[in-house]
């Protein structure tokens, strides 16, 4: 009975062997199963994100920037002087999808390209636009005052002087060939050093008191010239004082150009 009771006992054990043995087996079975379906998958799906990374590549930032730069460089060419250009930087996390064509690149807001600008930069193809701020600085030798000069003052060649500026802070018109302020006298006093802007100026007198002068008079049909000397100072469409060099008569005449008047008889 005893040997009976062993061997039945023997049995059950070795059962309870098979069937976690059985256990096992279907596991490792599962496992090979899975990890022979993650081999074939993985791969596919590295290949469907990197075919989609590469079906829309992004838009090289700098490249843009450098575009953008180029336009500026081109459109400004042509300005007297030299040009200065820097292109805000850009959010190098912004990421746009590349541009197969051309970037349409144009200023907005104003056309004069100088000082503080901004662009808009348009790619049609894909549908994105974007602006940029751009900073334009142009030099040139400006005439300004070599000594201060007082109210009033006829303007002589030895006042000036040329310095080069960025003419893109100047408000007022200024001068870039100093022979162009000969005969000139200040409206206002200017510190030496200045700017000379065109509205501290007054203009050349067309005529001076004492210059020999050629009196127009139409008469009718008849024109006659005669030569005159004026008495007073003048510019273009100013009335002075000319006297008759041949009769002595002082006329009022009205000054036409310079060195010329015009009188009605």
């Amino acid at each position: 009975m005893i040997q009976r009771a062993q061997a039945s006992e023997y049995r059950d054990m070795m059962s309870m062997i098979l069937l976690k043995l059985k256990h096992r087996a279907a596991l490792c079975v599962l496992l090979t199963t899975l990890m022979g379906s993650l081999s074939l998958i993985s791969p596919l799906a590295h290949a469907d994100s990197s075919s989609s990374s590469q079906a829309n590549p992004s838009m090289d930032i700098e490249n843009l920037r450098t575009q953008a730069y180029d336009y500026l460089m081109q459109a400004t060419q042509d300005f007297p002087g030299r040009s200065e250009i820097v292109i805000s930087p850009l959010d190098h996390q912004l990421r746009l999808d590349r541009c197969p064509t051309p970037l349409k690149i144009a200023p907005q807001g104003r056309s004069d390209l100088i000082g503080r600008i901004t662009l808009r930069v348009e790619c049609p193809a894909q549908g994105w636009f974007i602006y940029l701020s751009a900073t334009i600085k142009h030099y040139e030798a400006v005439v300004t005052a070599r000594q201060s000069i007082p109210r009033d003052t006829p303007i002589t060649q030895s006042m000036l002087s040329l310095e080069e500026m960025d003419t893109s802070r100047l408000r007022d018109r200024y001068f870039t060939d100093p022979k162009a302020l000969q005969g000139m006298r200040t409206r206002w006093p200017i510190r030496a050093g200045n700017v000379i802007a065109a509205k501290r100026l007054l203009a050349a007198n067309a005529v001076n008191e004492g210059d020999q002068v050629v009196i127009h008079a139409q008469v009718g049909s008849l024109e006659v010239k005669m030569l005159g000397e004026a008495l007073e100072d003048g510019q273009v469409g100013d009335q002075v004082r000319i006297k008759n060099i041949r009769s002595g008569k002082v006329l009022r005449a009205r000054i036409v150009s310079k060195g010329v008047v015009q009188v009605g008889l």
